[in-house]
């Protein structure tokens, strides 16, 4: 929801935040000379853009607008930004939430395939458990923006009864901040965007070496 990373079998590895903005007019045309901007450059220049976080809740927003676009160029420029070889077979493995509806998962699958040769999905926090070979007697919390995964391990692919999906996340933790920060500081100029630069800097129990 917040960041896509596309990690590739040479080690490769991109990140990008889930921003797709297109140039208001031709003076931004102008200004930024590209026809179309990704990530933090979308975020930094949004005044001059049509931007577009084409994910919510972990999945991709239904119905809205230039989302689905967005969603379909921001996986093309993940893949280009991978150097994947043209003219190669391209197959991806795309995480989702736990719980994410047959209805957000076809639509996953439609876009994604428009990009890829082959596509398959995966519950996220499966995937980090297969990752850290805990098959068994573990359960695995996966906090991302749009929504808090939990997988129970119990030696064997889990089934729904053993996921479930929360959709306070980040993006719920940025709002409280956001209030609060502006409930205790009404004549501060605070948005959204810093709010998430406070959180990702500060907010961690882990002590920096």
């Amino acid at each position: 929801t917040s960041r896509s990373v596309l990690v590739a079998d040479d080690g490769k590895k991109v990140v990008v935040e889930s921003v797709v903005g297109w140039p208001r007019d031709v003076i931004a045309i102008k200004m930024l000379g590209e026809s179309i901007v990704f990530g933090a450059e979308a975020v930094k220049n949004r005044e001059s853009l049509d931007v577009h976080w084409p994910l919510a809740d972990g999945v991709i927003k239904e119905g809205r607008g230039r989302d689905q676009e967005a969603a379909e160029e921001l996986i093309r420029h993940l893949l280009e930004q991978a150097e994947a070889p043209k003219g190669r077979t391209v197959c991806g493995v795309v995480g989702v939430p736990a719980k994410a509806s047959m209805q957000s998962k076809s639509l996953l699958m439609g876009i994604a395939g428009k990009c890829m040769d082959h596509v398959m999905l995966i519950s996220e926090p499966f995937a980090v458990a297969y990752h850290e070979k805990k098959l068994n007697n573990a359960i695995v919390v996966d906090i991302g923006a749009g929504t808090t995964d939990l997988c129970a391990m119990k030696g064997r692919i889990p089934d729904d009864k053993n996921q479930l999906t929360l959709t306070k996340a980040g993006d719920y933790v940025d709002r409280i901040l956001l209030q609060s920060l502006k409930g205790k500081y009404p004549d501060a100029s605070i948005t959204i965007h810093l709010v998430k630069k406070f959180k990702e800097k500060f907010g961690t129990v882990i002590h920096s070496k």
